[in-house]
């Protein structure tokens, strides 16, 4: 049993923090489920990509594959739930078994996460290169320039590089406070 005013703040805390990561979890989990389930999604996803790359295709193999990364988090949304509930369980019962499985799971999930940030960090370049691929060969065509003017507007940036910046002003797509922005990413 807990006493004194610190530990039951402790205890409500540790509680409180565990039913938000729950139900984040639950919400991952069923979007992510929704997402697999449903038919039209990978249909309407297929149609976005078509729409901002045009005529080339090659794209929609790549975004398919990402299509696959929805069931990692389903299981993701599961373990989330899962932890959630754990801590939630362990600090209202103040059960040791609880808490000491919630502790092990919290320590093997921070030594994946360790192990995709080095994964990540050390593939930097490749994905740096890929985004600059995609970004220069998006902007090939007035309709797809178009396409791409929603995201230009969410970044308030004007083109993705120097000559792309140069075929959106061309067109119009972009605004006086856009035309001079200073490029973020630079091409090599």
């Amino acid at each position: 049993m807990v006493y004194g005013c610190g530990n039951s703040c402790v205890k409500f805390l540790f509680f409180l923090i565990n039913l938000c990561i729950c139900i984040f979890g639950a919400l991952i989990f069923g979007f992510s489920l929704w997402a697999n389930l449903d038919k039209n999604f990978g249909s309407h996803l297929a149609d976005f990509v078509r729409k901002v790359d045009g005529a080339d295709h090659r794209h929609i193999d790549e975004i398919s594959k990402y299509q696959a990364s929805l069931w990692i988090l389903v299981a993701v949304g599961a373990l989330l739930f899962c932890v959630g509930f754990l801590g939630c369980c362990g600090a209202a019962c103040e059960s040791p078994i609880l808490l000491g499985l919630f502790f092990f799971i919290v320590i093997i999930l921070t030594a994946i996460e360790l192990g995709a940030t080095i994964f990540a960090m050390s593939n930097r370049e490749k994905f740096i290169e890929a985004i600059q691929k995609v970004l220069v060969s998006s902007s090939s065509t007035p309709e797809m320039r178009r396409n791409l003017k929603p995201i230009q507007d969410l970044f308030n940036c004007c083109g993705a590089t120097f000559s792309t910046k140069q075929l959106y002003i061309s067109d119009g797509l972009c605004t006086e406070a856009q035309k001079n922005m200073v490029l973020v990413f630079k091409m090599q």
